[in-house]
């Protein structure tokens, strides 16, 4: 009993010195029931602090003297703590399984308190799949349980879990009003480690809509209780989830050291399920920010990860589990309505058409977020249209002799700069075949398309006229081409620009300036430089370079508004470096110049300006501009 009023207190040595002092003494007196009940409540505190292999073995020990009593009433408990364990650890099989057993016996021994929990765990674990039906129906049950027994830590659970739902739905305001109800509950009973899971729930909805200000409060809230309580599980989460959010936000750097901290507990405590979602959102950061090493690197922990987790066998198990529970349910029900043996014969004929059918349903459906099966990496693809044009599959980059000619890349960065979105063959023969006929056209067109896939697939069989291989990076239909490189690749421009509409979408500021510097690094110079002539690649090469001259500026701006006028005259000459004649550009650097009291280089950038203005422009400086020299 100390033991457990200490464990509610938060006071974890003292639960563990009084538990582990009544196990000795059970054996001592070789009470097996008491023996039982320590090993249980040792378990439990493993559990909450992420020992989970201490905690599995405790109530594994605790599961068999349980049995050998025959004590089903136990039994049931400590199923659902050993599910909570596996789930934990990755096992989401097995943890189905000991929900599923937790429930069947509880529900047969009559013990209202162990169904709950049962349900509680197995509607988060439904969640976990998508099935958000399942889990509405699963803990409105458990929800009416916990409030006829008045137990308010497993309310407060089974509001989180509707509240989850609501998320998954993407009704934000319902999800709110439950994680607030949670919370209040949580508040009032005094459970610290609960109520850092609701903040971070609360928090995570605010990023979802773009309160980050409010969303970052939540995080760092529930990250100082999480520490406070000890539970190394929870301290993981909650910088996974603020890792997000600066992500988000472009700043990689404190997303970074969030996330890395997240790893490295998630390594010592073999949380692969957190530590996956952990690699995957520093994967997705990297990749945004153009760091190809970085983003290959989390990518393929990632997948070493959801390997050990959510393998497809795994996750049709999980859902043949929850349809064999649902099947004898039905049967038990039928049994218990007294028809005759005829009618629940074929009541039993139709269960098992139902079971198959949804079974193959089931195992078509998309899994949520997060509980992804894993697959084979795609081939990491970068290519490089900023300066040089390249392309690397792998870590072989595409020589000359692999593209064959010249016509074979343009046709290739026609299609990416219309990525993803088909383009016809009579936009290809305006653009690259202006003046070949038909018949010539469609024969060049066809080689080139050939070589191109040669040049992406060394290993894709060769064609017929009767049969074709389809490829994984160019679709073709009616008469068009798409190109698509998979999730994996990399393209420098398409990154960019993705940037810099999250910067302008940015409502706060500082976020934003972050964003256009990220951008600006992948810049490296004048889209397809090659193709300078080329009116296929014009529109795209000036949109770019404008949105990277309005980035520089607003950045140049942001430095001048903090007085740092270094970094404002190092924008500021990247301006120029990519338009000689540009008046924000020069603005900019006198400003800067001005600021500094730097008088004689004022007056040779003054000189300058005005040769830049006459050579491009054949015009003189803007006249306000003479004010810097006073």
């Amino acid at each position: 009993l100390l033991g457990l009023i200490h464990d509610r207190l938060g006071n974890v040595a003292e639960a563990f010195a009084a538990h582990f002092k009544s196990l000795a003494l059970s054996q001592e007196i070789h009470d097996a029931f008491g023996e039982a009940m320590s090993l249980t409540n040792i378990g439990i505190i493993y559990k909450r602090l992420g020992e989970y292999f201490k905690s599995l073995e405790f109530q594994l020990l605790s599961l068999k003297i349980y049995q050998s009593l025959n004590h089903e009433r136990s039994m049931s408990q400590v199923h659902a703590n050993i599910g909570t364990a596996y789930q934990a650890l990755g096992d989401n099989a097995r943890a189905f399984e000991s929900f599923f057993a937790a429930l069947q016996i509880s529900e047969r021994t009559g013990d209202k308190r162990v169904e709950m929990l049962a349900r509680l765990n197995i509607s988060a674990m439904y969640l976990k799949l998508g099935e958000v039906a399942g889990t509405l129906d699963m803990t409105f049950i458990a929800l009416k349980l916990a409030e006829t027994l008045g137990d308010k830590r497993v309310e407060s659970a089974l509001l989180t879990n509707i509240g989850e739902a609501y998320e998954r739905l993407e009704k934000y305001p319902n999800a709110l009003t439950y994680h607030f109800k949670a919370l209040k509950l949580r508040e009032d009973c005094g459970l610290k480690l609960e109520c850092a899971s609701s903040l971070m729930h609360i928090g995570s909805i605010y990023a979802a809509l773009d309160s980050r200000d409010a969303a970052a409060d939540y995080f760092e809230k529930s990250l100082v209780l999480c520490r406070a309580t000890g539970s190394r599980e929870s301290e993981a989460k909650s910088l996974v989830k603020w890792g997000k959010l600066f992500v988000h936000s472009g700043d990689m750097i404190r997303a970074s050291r969030l996330l890395l901290e997240a790893i490295q507990i998630c390594e010592d405590i073999s949380a692969k399920e957190l530590l996956s979602d952990a690699h995957r959102t520093l994967s997705e950061g990297y990749k945004r920010t153009g760091h190809r090493d970085h983003h290959r690197k989390h990518r393929l922990a990632m997948q070493r990860a959801e390997r050990e987790v959510f393998s497809t066998e795994a996750r049709q198990n999980i859902k043949s589990l929850i349809v064999r529970f649902e099947v004898d349910k039905a049967r038990e029900d039928i049994e218990r309505s007294g028809i005759g043996a005829e009618a629940a014969a074929e009541a039993g004929r139709a269960i098992e058409k139902a079971t198959v059918l949804k079974v193959a349903a089931m195992a078509h459906q998309q899994p949520a977020q997060g509980f992804m099966p894993a697959s084979e990496p795609m081939p990491e693809i970068l290519v490089r249209t900023f300066g040089s044009f390249s392309v690397s599959i792998g870590e072989h980059e595409l020589s000359q002799q692999a593209w064959q000619r010249k016509k074979t890349r343009d046709v290739f960065k026609v299609l990416l700069i219309h990525y993803q979105h088909a383009v016809s063959t009579d936009e290809l023969q305006e653009w690259l075949w202006p003046e070949s006929d038909g018949k010539k056209f469609e024969a060049s067109l066809m080689k080139s398309v050939s070589q191109l896939r040669k040049a992406l697939e060394p290993d894709l069989k060769a064609g017929t006229l009767k049969q074709t291989y389809p490829s994984q990076f160019i679709r073709t239909k009616d008469r068009t081409y798409t190109l698509d490189l998979g999730e994996g690749a990399m393209i420098d421009f398409l990154s960019f620009k993705q940037m810099i509409s999250e910067a302008r979408a940015q409502k706060e500021h500082a976020a934003q300036v972050r964003l256009y510097a990220s951008a600006t690094e992948l810049y490296q110079g004048e889209f397809l430089k090659e193709n300078l002539y080329d009116d296929w690649a014009t529109y795209e090469r000036e949109t770019l370079k404008e949105s990277y001259l309005d980035a520089l500026s607003i950045i140049a701006v942001s430095h001048l508004e903090s007085n740092d006028c270094d970094d404002a005259l190092h924008a500021a000459e990247k301006i120029l470096a990519c338009d000689a004649a540009s008046e924000k550009g020069f603005e900019l650097l006198l400003t800067a110049l001005h600021r500094k009291g730097e008088r004689i280089l004022l007056q040779k950038t003054f000189a300058r300006c005005a040769a830049a203005f006459k050579k491009e422009l054949g015009a003189l400086p803007p006249e306000k501009f003479k004010a810097f020299l006073t």
